[in-house]
């Protein structure tokens, strides 16, 4: 799957291809978090772009094409009778998947942007996203969704013929579910249909922004407000001139937030909830690396979050989050997304932009090897970073994948190494952010070429060494 945008923030052009692991390094400013926080909003309103005049434009358009139906006239035939089918070939769908993907774009590229950026349409004007995705259309191939009523909504296909049926239908004019809600649930369910793994994608979607480290410290204050906006919205409403009776647009001053900051607020708000609904007891062994880097793991206690030093740790402290580290902040949403929120076998897709924010050297190797653990897990994992140290660590997994099949090698290197550490160099997919587009990097089995970094790193010791010489020169001069 491969993503093209134009004219985002400081990207003129630029594309990428999504791999099991995905780098997108550079310097400061260069166009990688406009880049993500892209691509985020695109998948999260994929469900609403079905929805969209621009998805029921699609729609009515291919089943006007396919059986002489609009989109509303095959749902009011689905309640009636239960079942529609037609012919339809391979090559038709896969061309329709082209074409669905086409039009949401189109809508996205034109009305989500600036959206997801929470801004005006102008400030994206011109600005664009394109999707290059195909994928065979296997046959004897079902999916299905259970709705209202104990009702079941399917769309099969046996290589020749697409079916669309609706169980247990009622007589038109006798049902009991809702042709809107049909229409809704059918347009999502076609779309899955043809675009399965593009949706899979979207389903399973998150991402932490570079804000993600204060949001868990001021969540609270953050209700607190909202509910003076709407407080003070009342007042308003109820004043007889339509004026706030505290003489000032209680608007004015609210913060606009981009849309992943938005989800992250979200996210911990219910997070601590949902840690006490599982009583505290992670669901997944990935908090126990996270736990290990950090000396400690995190509880939340009547909405709070606490921050407990592990056993092995020879410091004790058992402390509110608010008083940790900047690091025990930074790892705390992700400690409470792997251990909480990792619902069903699905794959999921984790975007982290710059992972090794507040975190010393040594934790950023041990969470690129984390990272590593995710992905052979069957997660898909995006990253920004300015860390030479993740790369480093990304090219000695794939380094090792040479090795994975001599267990006891694993053993005798240094730096606790598991017989899972290690990375394929063909699921990794790595760029830099530069010009106003991306670079893809050269990579084998030997690791990934990264000069953004190799290059100030080689000046840097240039500038040491011709200092040592000089200072040695002094030295020996005086």
């Amino acid at each position: 799957m491969r993503f093209r945008f134009k004219e985002i923030g400081p990207i003129e052009e630029a594309e990428f291809e999504l791999g099991d692991f995905t780098i997108i390094a550079g310097r400061n400013n260069t166009g990688k978090s406009y880049l993500v926080h892209t691509l985020y909003g695109f998948l999260k309103g994929a469900r609403d772009l079905l929805w969209s005049p621009a998805g029921s434009q699609f729609f009515d358009s291919h089943f006007e094409k396919a059986v002489s139906l609009s989109t509303d006239d095959l749902v009011s035939k689905l309640i009636a009778v239960g079942q529609i089918e037609w012919d339809v070939g391979e090559s038709e769908l896969i061309e329709e998947q082209a074409r669905l993907l086409r039009a949401m774009t189109k809508e996205f590229s034109e009305n989500g942007i600036a959206r997801v950026f929470n801004t005006s349409r102008d400030s994206f004007e011109g600005s664009g996203l394109d999707v290059e995705y195909s994928r065979e259309v296997r046959p004897n191939r079902r999916l299905s969704i259970s709705i209202r009523q104990g009702r079941e909504l399917s769309v099969a296909y046996d290589g020749t013929k697409l079916k669309v049926s609706l169980t247990e239908a009622e007589p038109a004019g006798e049902s009991d579910v809702e042709p809107y809600y049909i229409n809704r649930m059918f347009r999502y369910m076609y779309g899955y249909f043809s675009l399965q793994d593009f949706f899979a994608l979207q389903h399973s979607s998150f991402i932490f922004s570079s804000a993600r480290h204060t949001v868990p410290l001021f969540s609270n204050e953050l209700d607190f407000a909202r509910s003076q906006v709407v407080r003070l919205l009342q007042q308003r409403e109820d004043g007889e001139d339509g004026e706030s009776s505290h003489g000032f647009d209680p608007l004015r001053h609210t913060s606009r937030y981009a849309l992943p900051i938005q989800d992250n607020i979200d996210f911990a708000r219910r997070m601590t909830g949902r840690a006490e609904r599982f009583d505290n007891r992670p669901q997944s062994a990935f908090t126990e690396d996270l736990a290990r880097m950090m000396g400690g793991f995190f509880k939340s206690i009547s909405g709070q979050v606490r921050f407990i030093a592990s056993e092995e740790n020879r410091v004790d402290f058992d402390i509110p989050l608010h008083l940790a580290s900047s690091s025990a902040w930074e790892m705390s949403n992700l400690y409470f997304f792997l251990g909480y929120f990792l619902e069903g076998e699905g794959p999921h897709f984790l975007i982290i932009d710059e992972p090794e924010s507040h975190l010393d050297t040594a934790n950023q190797i041990r969470l690129a090897r984390l990272l590593a653990r995710l992905v052979n897990s069957g997660m898909k994992v995006l990253i920004t970073t300015h860390s030479d140290y993740i790369i480093r660590e990304v090219n000695n997994l794939i380094l090792l994948n040479s090795f994975k099949e001599e267990k006891e090698f694993f053993g005798e290197i240094d730096f606790d190494y598991r017989e899972t550490d290690h990375l394929a160099e063909n699921r990794v997919m790595a760029y830099i952010a530069e010009n106003g587009g991306l670079k893809e990097c050269d990579k084998d089995e030997f690791g990934i070429r990264m000069p953004v970094f190799d290059d100030t790193i080689e000046r840097m010791n240039r500038v040491s060494t011709d200092l040592e010489a000089k200072l040695t020169m002094k030295i020996e001069g005086a």
